[in-house]
Order: C-alpha cells, then sequence, then structure tokens
C-alpha cells in the first residue's frame, strides 16, 4: 500500500484537485457551445490555471510509492463527446502547427489539435481523480505528477505559448461562433480587438 500523504501533502491533493475539477467543468460545459463568445477566453483561463496546479506538483520531491504496481483506476473515460463537441466550436481554428520539440527544433513541425490536446489532458487528470476520489491520495499525487511532466503539462504550455497560433489570427469561417472576438498583435506588437 502507499505510504499515507503529510498533513501537507494531503492539503495540496485537495488544492490541485479543485483547480482540475474546475478545468473539467469548464471543458464540458465549453464543448456544449451554449456560449460561444466566451469560449476562447474561458478554455485559455482554465488551461492557464492548470498550469499553475502543474507548476506545484513540479515541484515535489517527496510522493514516494511503495508498490510499484499501480492500483486499477478503473476505466479510461470517454471524452469522445468533449472531443467532438470542441471540434465544432472552434471549426478551422482547431487545428494549429507548433515544433515537435522546442529543445530540437532540427525535428521540425507538426499538425496539433486543440480538441485532442485538452481531451488529452483531460484524460490524464481524470486517472489521478480516479485514484484521488478512493482515497488512495499518494498515488493520485504520483500519478498527476507524472503525467504532468511527461505529457498534459507540456499540452498547456503548447496551448499558452501564448496560445496556438490559429486562436491569435482572424479567420472566417462558417462553423465557427460569428460572436467570437479574438485579441491578437500586429507586426508592431500593440494589441487589438478583431472579430470574425
Amino acid at each position: 500500500m502507499p505510504t499515507e500523504p503529510s498533513g501537507d501533502l494531503e492539503a495540496l491533493a485537495v488544492s490541485v484537485s479543485a483547480q482540475m475539477t474546475g478545468y473539467l467543468l469548464a471543458l464540458a460545459e465549453v464543448a456544449r457551445g451554449d456560449e460561444p463568445e466566451i469560449a476562447l477566453s474561458h478554455l485559455m483561463l482554465e488551461t492557464s490555471q492548470l498550469g499553475l496546479a502543474g507548476g506545484r506538483l513540479a515541484a515535489l520531491s517527496d510522493v514516494h510509492l511503495d508498490d510499484q504496481f499501480e492500483a486499477d483506476a478503473g476505466d479510461d473515460p470517454d471524452l469522445d463527446t468533449v472531443r467532438d463537441g470542441l471540434r465544432r466550436l472552434l471549426g478551422e481554428l482547431d487545428v494549429y502547427v507548433d515544433v515537435v520539440d522546442p529543445m530540437a527544433p532540427e525535428r521540425g513541425t507538426a499538425v496539433f489539435r486543440v480538441s485532442d490536446e485538452l481531451t488529452s489532458v483531460a484524460a490524464d487528470l481524470m486517472h489521478g481523480m480516479a485514484h484521488f476520489s478512493q482515497g488512495r491520495t499518494t498515488e493520485a499525487l504520483w500519478w498527476w505528477q507524472y503525467s504532468y511532466l511527461s505529457s498534459w503539462g507540456r499540452r498547456c504550455c503548447r496551448l499558452n505559448a501564448p496560445c496556438p497560433r490559429s486562436w491569435r489570427t482572424p479567420v472566417s469561417t462558417p462553423t465557427a461562433p460569428p460572436r467570437a472576438r479574438l485579441d491578437w498583435a500586429d507586426q508592431s506588437g500593440r494589441r487589438r480587438r478583431r472579430g470574425w
């Protein structure tokens, strides 16, 4: 069995789980498409907040498991409905190009989907939440830290760098929400408001 967490780690787990729950609820809400005019700002805010939680997890050095085998966290979450909703909402803004590895630019670029990135992050969080909800706090912290360093931390950074290029470029598409507004910077660096 995993070692019982200290009071500080227990408090951290509660705080981090609250932030993760906020992200998951916001993602589901945005994917429903009820308020397209605030969808992008909502997504950017939640991924930024999640990045802060990830930074707290990355700083941990005292999460140790006694068992080398992970306890069963249950079935993987089904996020297809959320992913499909995000794709419909974002339209052409869903696709963007970024470097594969900033530390090795010679590897070139690749095409990514915002909807895939957001739901992949959600899947990692929900895996840890399953442990946390079943009272395995140390297991949850270990998983959140591991998956942050190996997966969802990189995805959050990519989505907020400062955000995918397509989010900052005026795009005209019939599938995009008509009232959405984007902040974007021109070549002089000044920020403008632009509707699309």
